[in-house]
């Protein structure tokens, strides 16, 4: 998978697993390739996560689980997350500032962490939980029964099918009210015993429902925030203005670019003369993966003078290459997700194409959280339409460049006690769900 090689990494994860049936995680690994094929629907895609619920999970949940708790609906709630990720990781820039800013007169707060090498922002997440358990050479029982034990109410999975995610601890059903978000790998878990699904409307429109096995708890705001690590420079002026000639750029895995995308930059490119497009990721650093690359533009009428295909490290550097480009263009269908947020919070403007649900409208939930919705196309014509168009005006785009940090400032996703006075108001509300179907199913029986 790691040379985009995705169809044969899904008939390798589906050959190992039916040499070995219980092998987990290489099953979660086939979803977590599925969801960048550009052929297959979410339908599809959803169907595969069903399959593997049905494999792994399903003979796990309790037949009737008992849960001695208090029942007052207004409680101070018991709310344990679970991650792999309590450390320096990206997703800490979204999981820490969030639960950073939870009322704990509402909200008792345990993190189930599976930190094999903890450092220091892990010791930063110990330090804002009420409770912390160490997950690490438990088994799955294991940690369900010490969540029992803790009485947690709701529980929060912040890793979906990514490496070291504890799914088969929430199969068992160890709290009442269990609850997948889009940290970790941004699509529905699958699970019979999940209960829901936060998210917003962008994320997840009207109709979409079909395509999780969770309730979806749509949140009247972007489900996430974002506190920018140390060392991220300031926005700089528009390359353009000193090069003469518009730069687009992707920095997201090139396991996004598929031919799809490919035809549409070179529809833009071929649309805007002298444009050139810079692509940063670690396969380029290998001269095969540049030829690779340049092979399939010449293929599409580009001719290699117009690319810079580059791998940039540390993490710095890549931030400062931010500088040099003009207007991001975000792959479909899976969106790219931190690199978007990075390009709006360096005052590059994102394009992107809203498609498939979830994973295939990232761009359109951030876009819209600050306030650039028309960036957001519904389709490849639209897609390349805008990209010409942001080229076309380098005043505009010098005006949306300066003002693009302000206005994430300003934007929800800037907001940490606003999300999690949010999703409180949802845990809440799940709560009181829960109680009363209990309270129906006991005077039932």
């Amino acid at each position: 998978m790691l040379q985009d090689r995705l169809d044969e990494a899904a008939d390798a994860f589906r050959a190992a697993v039916a040499k070995k049936p219980a092998f987990v995680m290489a099953h979660s690994n086939l979803l977590f390739c599925l969801n960048y094929s550009p052929d297959l629907s979410a339908e599809a895609i959803f169907a595969e996560y069903r399959l593997w619920d049905a494999a792994h999970a399903r003979a796990l949940a309790p037949a009737a689980p008992v849960f001695s708790l208090d029942r007052d609906p207004d409680r101070r709630l018991r709310v344990g997350y679970v991650s792999a990720d309590f450390r320096h990781h990206a997703a800490s820039f979204f999981t820490q500032p969030w639960l950073a800013a939870h009322d704990h007169t509402q909200v008792e707060l345990f993190c189930y962490a599976e930190v094999r090498n903890p450092d220091a922002t892990t010791e930063r997440f110990k330090a804002l939980a009420d409770h912390w358990r160490s997950t690490v050479g438990l088994s799955d029982e294991a940690v369900a029964a010490q969540i029992r034990a803790d009485g947690i109410d709701i529980l929060v999975d912040l890793a979906g099918h990514t490496s070291g995610n504890r799914l088969a601890v929430f199969a068992r059903r160890p709290a009442p009210v269990q609850v997948a978000h889009m940290i970790g790998s941004g699509c529905t878990t699958g699970l019979t015993e999940m209960d829901a699904f936060l998210t917003d409307i962008a994320l997840a429109p009207p109709g979409s429902e079909a395509v999780f096995s969770e309730a979806l708890v749509r949140l009247p705001r972007v489900p996430l925030v974002y506190d920018p690590p140390e060392g991220m420079p300031d926005v700089g002026p528009p390359p353009a203005a000193r090069n003469g000639h518009v730069t687009f750029g992707c920095f997201s895995r090139t396991a996004r670019i598929n031919d799809a995308v490919l035809d549409a930059w070179a529809a833009i490119l071929a649309a805007v003369p002298g444009a050139r497009l810079m692509l940063n990721a670690k396969p380029f650093q290998e001269a095969g993966a540049r030829a690779a690359f340049t092979g399939k533009f010449a293929a599409r009428g580009v001719a290699t003078d117009r690319l810079d295909l580059v791998y940039t490290t540390p993490q710095p550097t890549t931030w400062a290459a931010y500088g040099e480009i003009d207007i991001a263009l975000d792959p479909f269908p899976h969106n790219a997700g931190t690199t978007t947020i990075e390009a709006l919070w360096l005052g590059v403007p994102v394009v992107s194409l809203a498609a498939r649900p979830p994973v295939g409208r990232f761009g359109k939930s951030l876009l819209g959280a600050v306030g650039m919705d028309d960036w957001a196309t519904d389709d490849v014509a639209g897609y390349v339409a805008k990209a010409v168009e942001a080229a076309g005006d380098l005043e505009a785009l010098a005006t949306l460049r300066a003002g693009l940090r302000a206005r994430f400032e300003a934007s929800p996703l800037r907001d940490p006690r606003g999300l999690a006075a949010a999703t409180e108001g949802a845990y809440r509300d799940l709560w009181r769900a829960w109680l009363t179907r209990t309270e129906l199913a006991e005077a039932a029986a």
